[in-house]
């Protein structure tokens, strides 16, 4: 009975570390440790569905290809830049309230739709990452003379049959 007893002490030892130490990596978390776990995610999954189990070494080679940065390891400071200036001349064109009654119709790609829901939240930049659009998910945003934007709908799938509802990283129920 004593040794069974002793284990079950240990066993609880082990269990309240285990506790403390997600309860310690918790109180350091952040909405951008959030995002940096996405993209490391994303980057990941990238990989995997490239190579399969290989794609789990994040550092693959692969035919003397190096892929470790694959995912957003191509992206250089002047595209970033250009993108920077591409959303802003985007959110000056159509997230400028006008004096004259608007009605447009914007079909465009998912992060520019997760750039202007960012915008109409007026969240950082960064947060559009974490922003996904199904496909043909309907997004409204009001964009009034004399208050700023309000999101009224977004990722509406409701004029699409459930076979149809596709494009979200998780299943959705129907």
């Amino acid at each position: 009975m004593g040794r069974i007893r002793f284990l079950k002490i240990l066993c609880a030892i082990g269990f309240l570390v285990v506790l403390a130490s997600n309860v310690w990596s918790i109180s350091r978390w952040d909405e951008s440790r959030g995002v940096y776990d996405d993209i490391c995610y994303l980057r990941q999954a990238h990989l995997f569905e490239r190579f399969g189990l290989r794609g789990i070494d994040t550092n693959i080679t692969v035919d003397g290809v190096d892929f470790s940065n694959a995912f957003f390891g191509g992206v250089t400071e002047e595209e970033i830049e250009a993108g920077r200036a591409q959303m802003a001349d985007a959110t000056a064109e159509w997230m400028t309230p006008s004096r004259e009654d608007r009605h447009d119709l914007l079909i465009t790609h998912n992060f520019v739709i997760g750039w202007f829901v960012r915008e109409s939240f007026g969240a950082a930049d960064w947060r559009w990452l974490g922003i996904n659009q199904a496909n043909c998910g309907l997004t409204i945003i009001r964009v009034r003379s004399a208050k700023p934007p309000v999101l009224v709908a977004h990722n509406d799938l409701g004029h699409l049959p459930p076979e149809l509802r596709t494009g979200l990283p998780v299943e959705q129920p129907y």
